[in-house]
């Protein structure tokens, strides 16, 4: 630090505090905004398909006109077929008040203890649920303000209105948040689908293939081999559901909005670059005199040049170092929020080694890639050029 150009350098940073103040805040909020978005959604990506895949999705649901023990069993143990459930999904109503009514969505469970596709998860109460009560999804008690224990009334499209106690809340990482869809997810026996007055025959088929698994076009070609197989045995195949393999079903959605705020942070620390570079800029041009001295008393181009790039990385350091913890905080708070409203389980916030790089690369060399130009021009002058321009400042 004992030489002339460094302490040129340190004089230029007190002379000019001001403005390098506001080329760091400059910086430090633009790589905040792009370090809240890039941290909230490598957190929330990963926990999202921790959530998804922890419920060992199914890679397709087949409906049937019926679906016993034995078809399950014979379907467990085909060529390409890893394991298979029974299930049925059956659309009804929940009365929240009085002629008021509210969609119900009732997932049918044969035995919730040894179901090991697309399984929900306990949260609170009762597990498993006896006869004649329901689970339902954790969203639907604040909902409904209805708590553990208390009665629903729900009817079915061949039953009456019939009252069931609630007894456990479950996790589904799966659905939508009821508030969001306005209905009731709840998750009952068959025996207390029948006692709400429809039949205890299930009619849907869940598979997951073993070869593949996340290859949608494997899946087709397994499922669709296994369809002919069904009809074949004299089962009537009504529909064939293919999930995005190993996908959350709102991933794309999120994705789609978390890219659109990055774009905008890109577009923002651009944007600060640029000032930063036009700052330089103007310094540089009030720095005419003391350019070419240095090259009348042996400065290099090059060693010039440095000092200036030296001067733009201490300013994006800097700025890192105010703008990425900040960055990387807002960020768990952000994903907070999102997983409130996709109701996912944070199981870590910790953010990838990698963020930390990127963003603290992205304070340094993009603003030192948009003032590389004006840099050079200003110190590529020769002296005689330096002169020249000296007699026309003040």
């Amino acid at each position: 630090m004992n030489s002339p150009r460094w302490k040129k350098l340190l004089r230029d940073l007190q002379s000019a505090q001001g403005r390098m103040a506001m080329m760091v805040i400059a910086i430090a909020v633009s790589i905040f905004s792009v370090g809240t978005f890039l941290s909230a959604y490598t957190i929330a990506r990963r926990e999202m398909s921790r959530n998804y895949l922890g419920t060992n999705p199914a890679s397709a649901f087949i409906e049937l006109d019926r679906v016993d023990d034995a078809l399950v069993k014979a379907v467990s143990e085909r060529e390409g077929i890893s394991e298979a459930e029974a299930t049925s999904w059956v659309g009804g109503r929940a009365e929240i008040g009085p002629n008021e009514w509210m969609p119900v969505l009732l997932f049918v469970v044969p035995d919730f203890e040894t179901s090991h596709v697309s399984t929900v998860a306990p949260d609170a109460g009762a597990y498993p649920p006896s006869e004649q009560t329901i689970l339902v999804e954790r969203e639907v008690l604040p909902m409904l303000d209805l708590n553990i224990g208390d009665a629903i009334t729900i009817q079915t499209p061949n039953g009456t209105k019939q009252q069931i106690k609630i007894s456990w809340t479950v996790h589904d990482p799966a659905l939508a948040p009821a508030w969001q869809e306005q209905t009731v997810y709840g998750y009952i026996t068959p025996g207390t689908l029948a006692t709400l007055g429809e039949g205890e025959t299930l009619n849907i088929l869940k598979v997951i293939v073993s070869d593949e698994p996340y290859n949608v076009t494997a899946i087709e070609s397994t499922v669709s081999k296994l369809a002919a197989w069904l009809k074949a045995q004299g089962y009537v195949v009504h529909e064939i559901r293919i999930p995005p393999p190993g996908r959350h079903p709102h991933q794309s959605q999120m994705t789609s909005v978390i890219t659109l705020f990055l774009v905008f942070s890109f577009m923002a620390l651009l944007l600060s670059a640029i000032l930063s570079a036009t700052m330089i800029n103007g310094l540089l041009a009030q720095q005419i005199r003391q350019i070419g001295i240095m090259k009348a008393i042996g400065a290099r181009t090059r060693q010039i040049t440095g000092l200036y790039l030296v001067l733009i990385v201490l300013l994006g350091m800097a700025a890192s170092l105010i703008g990425v913890p900040l960055g990387i905080a807002a960020g768990r708070g952000f994903t907070g929020v999102i997983a409130q409203l996709l109701k996912l389980e944070i199981y870590s916030d910790v953010v990838p080694s990698w963020v930390y790089l990127v963003l603290i690369l992205m304070c340094i060399l993009i603003p030192l890639l948009v003032a590389l130009d004006p840099i050079l021009k200003a110190t590529r002058i020769t002296v005689r050029g330096d002169s020249q321009r000296l007699r026309h400042q003040p």
